[in-house]
């Protein structure tokens, strides 16, 4: 039977748990933060929480003077969890995985807050899903899956052995927890397909996108740094990781090298991916690729803007057939820049709003003629491709249209 929401009980208390989710003042995407503002509208208390490592910056961003710490950030309640250090996605990672979701059941078993009502466990990492599951068993109350990333298809399709015992492991904790979950959200457009070859109830589908919070864009700050204006700066914001092609852009940099000295493209970001990047642009005196390090979200919409063009790329994997919307695709969409896609994700936003250039993924030849493309491309083209994507994205993906659904999955769910 549904919680109805009215005088006499007036708030749903829902906890939901995510390794990486950010508050505003760190770099990264800021989903739940952007989910729990608008919930809040809706008499719905979303309680995040999360780890004091953060990934994308491979450092702690709060102190703790015990397990956890309890912080309310613009009216929305944190609970940054104890959490081990690591730099590469080695046997440290694993540890840090299995240190957080452990001590995030501790927490949350004892945790001096009122009760949930509902409890979300958000992926990829289906640990944090796991001591999500167990926390709403300890608490009696419905389980809500959260798959930002099919783990551990992706990891599979990557490169890594899927006979591999880590792998074996989080596959068996998929499949339970898909069966365990009283809904299971997808970001990924195509998902319900992958739950039927897992032979996983579909009617437990809904898909929620991520999305762009306008609000970040209007009352975006100056960033620690800014972009060299002298130069066509094409720039890429987000994760330098396994996944995201980076060493297509390395090798397209020095393909356009001093043939067009205007070009500059920018990293802004963190990951594995990043120190042997810097050594390749060392090595081979690389002048035109810059890296800089991430910026908070509320800095991140100024260096956007400033830019003449966005880059997003990403490996070519099989699973990218049910879609891929990273964060970083929409607040390209909403900056009113041309975007160059390199994806094979069957979700291609730039194709569908008509905002930029899309070529086929790990291609440097194909990506450097896409670079010079853009620069070439007239002010009047540049202008109408970005109003293309930015009425796109505020027609389809603003966060205030998909909270609706969010809302719709937990009221349902209570």
């Amino acid at each position: 039977m549904h919680k109805k929401i009215n005088s006499r009980n007036p708030e749903i208390n829902v906890w939901l748990f995510n390794q990486n989710a950010n508050s505003p003042d760190l770099p990264g995407g800021t989903r739940h933060f952007d989910f729990a503002k608008e919930l809040k509208k809706k008499n719905i208390n979303l309680i995040i929480f999360t780890s004091n490592f953060h990934s994308f910056e491979r450092k702690k961003v709060r102190e703790l003077q015990k397990r956890y710490r309890m912080e309310t950030i613009h009216s929305i309640q944190f609970v940054w969890i104890q959490s081990s250090r690591y730099r590469t996605n080695g046997i440290r990672r694993v540890i840090n995985m299995f240190v957080y979701a452990w001590t995030n059941y501790l927490v949350a078993s004892h945790i001096r807050l009122e009760k949930p009502d509902l409890v979300i466990g958000s992926s990829p990492h289906l640990l944090t899903a796991l001591s999500a599951y167990l926390v709403s068993r300890a608490y009696k109350v419905k389980y809500i899956l959260e798959v930002r990333d099919i783990w551990p298809q992706t990891l599979i399709d990557l490169g890594h052995n899927k006979f591999h015992p880590f792998i074996v492991f989080l596959k068996i904790i998929e499949i339970f927890l898909y069966k365990k979950a009283t809904k299971i959200i997808m970001l990924m457009p195509r998902g319900i397909k992958y739950l039927k070859e897992e032979g996983i109830d579909t009617r437990k589908f809904t898909w929620i996108s991520n999305g762009v919070d306008f609000y970040w864009l209007k009352n975006r700050k100056n960033p620690i740094y800014s972009l060299n204006r002298d130069f066509f700066n094409i720039t890429y914001a987000g994760t330098l990781g396994e996944a995201n092609d980076i060493e297509t852009i390395v090798e397209a940099a020095k393909l356009v090298g001093d043939r067009f000295p205007k070009i500059r493209i920018n990293l802004v970001g963190n990951g594995v991916k990043r120190k042997w990047a810097e050594q390749q642009i060392k090595f081979n005196k690389i002048k035109n690729l810059i890296i800089s390090d991430p910026v908070a979200k509320n800095q991140i919409f100024s260096i956007l803007s400033s830019s003449d063009t966005l880059l997003f790329t990403l490996k070519e994997a099989k699973v990218f057939k049910y879609g891929n919307p990273p964060n970083k695709i929409f607040d390209y969409l909403a900056c009113k820049k041309p975007i160059i896609f390199s994806s094979n994700a069957s979700n291609n936003l730039v194709k569908e709003s008509g905002s930029g250039i899309f070529i086929k993924p790990s291609n440097p030849k194909k990506l450097a003629e896409a670079m010079v493309r853009a620069f070439k491309l007239s002010k009047k083209k540049q202008l109408a491709l970005g109003k293309n994507g930015y009425f796109f994205v505020k027609k389809n993906y603003q966060i205030h249209q998909l909270a609706k659904k969010m809302h719709s999955a937990i009221i349902s769910s209570v």
